[in-house]
């Protein structure tokens, strides 16, 4: 049965768009989603393109490519044509304004020189500048590369540095930076990495993306090293706050949630034991026998990868029947992915609140050893350990054997029942599954990597891969109290390869043939003689197609969601002079 249907998921997110682009405290925004580097913000500061940089996806929507090339050009007389594309601002004077910000996602993929380059750049090196760049610190002696930020720099002082990392290469970097109270804050990702005091104190003489200028050994000069993309460049005529700043540096796509806790009655599932307590949730009280699961409402988009963090802790462990190795208690806690129900919860005991369940994985963190000494023999390698398990299309049980072992490691840190918190990160991308458990969100290597997990055909999750997501725990005749903390879930933006544009055309607009209700998971459409349909989902292939005439402008055509599964579409309607194409997100 259909759960929720978002129709007009696409007019929503303009909606979104035009709240960004007609908000007061924009002073500059530039999102390359039309193909150009106008400022969207409506404030004028229009860029011009130079050597022919390229658009490909982005964050969001479109991002702009950058090509780096040569060194360096003389400022006066050089020609352009031997640096690297980038994109010319105009003027933008901060110095006037008591706070603002700068956000910008940059994937770097590299520079024509060993020096680096600036990202956004406003101001000249020796005469003073604003920036958010990757360079070396060439007066140190120092030829490794830093991510840094300044609103006054000069000659390579007075800045908030960081090493740039080679994990952020080739990936999307959210960096930011908050002016407040002669104060500059620095963000990577959404983390702050330091602050320094300075007052803004630049040069009014050059502004770009991906170019800078300085003077060296008596010659003025200027390059465009940097190779890589830049979206969603912003410019804030205020200071944003921590929160703030993460919700700018979220690239989650459409699903994703954040529980910092549980104090309010979020959008789960709680099923068996489970059950809210103030800000937590005690999947399984410290009793035996019991079985808990908390699931997503509705099912989330998964095939295009996510991420996931959530942490807990184990308390009152009572063993009174065997002499565990490490320590009192049982059984664990497990993140499940299934395409079943978001109503049921599996086995007690050495199931983990999975183990039953069809068309179901698991990653289970297990305190007890149910091995060739228990009533139920499950193969577990010790009472301290972790695991993927799956029982394909098939029920999952939680023995570590053919056929439902995936991968598994003996040798984590010690799980504690004595309140210590975990934290517990999950990440799925191209097939590769990684783990990560922790006592900090400061992780180190993944506790499991293992590639060629296509949970979609493994699965047989919906459409590109929509499923439940939970976390599920349990106990036996040992017990232990789990506790839920936090939780937030992450899936990566979707891919839209479909050729099919958005366009709402009317030459008729007083007539109004789309009619839209969330109550009933139905199209109306009020035709005036004639209307066709069209149904493609986002690899643009048709996946349905209908055309009928109708006697008068009075009846009535429904279009049931029902028979499509789980996904995002686009639906083209036409009606006589009519075109209307849309976004569908049909959620199951």
């Amino acid at each position: 049965m259909v759960r929720y249907i978002a129709v007009f998921f696409s007019f929503l997110l303009f909606l979104n768009y035009l709240s960004f682009c007609y908000d007061p405290s924009l002073l500059a925004y530039w999102s390359f989603d039309e193909g150009n580097a106008r400022d969207v913000s409506g404030n004028g500061y229009d860029g011009i393109m130079v050597n022919n940089p390229t658009f490909v996806q982005g964050v969001s929507g479109k991002a702009i490519h950058f090509q780096g090339k040569g060194y360096y050009i003389p400022t006066n007389g050089g020609d352009e044509r031997k640096i690297g594309s980038h994109v010319l601002l105009p003027p933008i004077d901060l110095h006037q304004l008591d706070e603002f910000s700068i956000t910008m996602w940059v994937k770097h993929e590299g520079f024509s020189n060993y020096y680096g380059d600036a990202y956004l750049w406003f101001g000249h090196y020796q005469k003073g500048y604003l920036c958010i760049q990757n360079h070396v610190f060439e007066i140190r002696n120092d030829f490794n590369l830093y991510y840094q930020f300044t609103v006054a720099g000069l000659n390579f002082s007075n800045t908030i540095e960081m090493p740039f990392d080679e994990k952020y290469k080739n990936v999307w970097v959210c960096l930011g930076m908050v002016y407040r109270k002669n104060w500059l804050y620095a963000y990577v990702n959404g983390i702050l990495i330091d602050s320094m005091m300075m007052k803004v104190n630049y040069e009014l003489s050059y502004f770009a993306l991906a170019r800078s200028w300085w003077y060296y050994d008596g010659e003025e000069r200027n390059s465009a090293r940097f190779t890589g993309a830049i979206d969603e460049v912003k410019i804030w005529k205020k200071a944003l706050t921590e929160e703030e700043i993460r919700a700018e540096c979220s690239n989650c796509g459409p699903m994703s949630f954040e529980y910092a806790d549980f104090h309010s009655s979020p959008n789960l599932n709680l099923i068996g034991s489970a059950r809210f307590d103030g800000n937590t949730i005690v999947l399984t009280p410290s009793l035996s026998n019991q079985a808990g699961a908390v699931w997503t409402s509705t099912k989330v988009p998964l095939g295009n990868g996510f991420e996931t963090e959530f942490k807990f802790r184990m308390r009152d462990g009572i063993n009174t029947m065997h002499k565990e190795e490490h320590y009192q208690g049982a059984d664990g806690i497990a993140f499940v992915i299934q395409n079943y129900s978001n109503k049921t919860v599996g086995l007690t005991g050495g199931g983990i609140g999975y183990s039953g369940l069809p068309r179901c994985l698991a990653i289970e963190i297990d305190t007890y050893a149910n091995d060739s000494l228990q009533i139920e023999n499950y193969n577990d390698p010790n009472d301290n350990h972790i695991a993927v398990l799956s029982g394909g299309l098939g029920e999952i049980k939680s023995e570590h054997r053919s056929p439902y072992l995936i991968a598994e490691n003996k040798g984590i840190m010690p799980l504690r029942v004595d309140g210590t918190i975990y934290f517990v990160k999950i990440q799925y991308s191209e097939n590769e599954l990684k783990v990560w458990i922790d006592t900090s969100e400061r992780y180190g290597e993944p506790v499991i990597d293992v590639k060629d997990v296509d949970i979609v055909n493994m699965l047989g999750l919906d459409g590109e891969g929509w499923g439940y997501i939970g976390i599920t725990s349990a106990t036996g005749n040992a017990y232990e109290r789990h506790e839920l903390l936090a939780w937030k879930f992450c899936t990566f933006s979707y891919t839209f390869v479909s050729s099919i544009e958005e366009k709402n055309v009317s030459d008729n607009k007083d007539k109004e043939f789309l009619i839209v209700t969330e109550q009933n998971p139905k199209i109306l459409i009020r035709s005036y003689n004639y209307y066709k349909i069209e149904i493609f989902n986002s690899n643009g292939m048709l996946v349905y197609k209908s055309e009928q005439n109708l006697n008068n402008g009075n009846e009535y055509c429904e279009l049931n969601f029902s028979l499509l599964p789980t996904g995002i579409y686009f639906i083209k309607v036409s009606a006589k002079e009519q075109i209307s194409i849309f976004k569908v997100l049909q959620i199951k």
